[in-house]
């Protein structure tokens, strides 16, 4: 399940995952979503996992970010060894994808809002 929070509306919006991650739920949240975030998004992991995500789903991902982000900034937050492992596998896709925003990796969700604010 993403549920999502406005934390300053149509500029950062936080989804947090739960549960197991459903790749088609994040494409869905990424296509009809970021058109209208202007600043920043933050995915929070803490509740949730992906490590049921395969290679080829990080690729989907990426790819769907690439095509509808129109926002400065992602961050991407993971308490949890594999999940910050997982996000930084997920950034080299994003990367070679050349997906716009600027993406980093936290273990804290506050640190990642402050740098989505700065």
């Amino acid at each position: 399940m993403i549920s999502e929070h406005r934390v300053i509306p149509n500029e950062i919006h936080e989804f947090v995952i739960e549960g197991p991650c459903d790749v088609e739920a994040v494409i869905d949240v990424i296509s009809t979503r970021y058109c209208s975030i202007s600043k920043g998004v933050l995915w929070n992991l803490s509740p949730g996992t992906i490590t049921n995500l395969s290679a080829n789903d990080m690729r989907r991902i990426a790819h769907a970010a690439k095509e509808h982000a129109i926002h400065s900034k992602t961050a991407y937050v993971g308490d949890r060894e594999v999940e910050f492992g997982m996000f930084r596998m997920y950034e080299t896709y994003a990367e070679l994808s050349q997906v716009s925003p600027l993406m980093k990796v936290f273990k804290n969700r506050d640190e990642a809002l402050e740098w989505l604010k700065a």
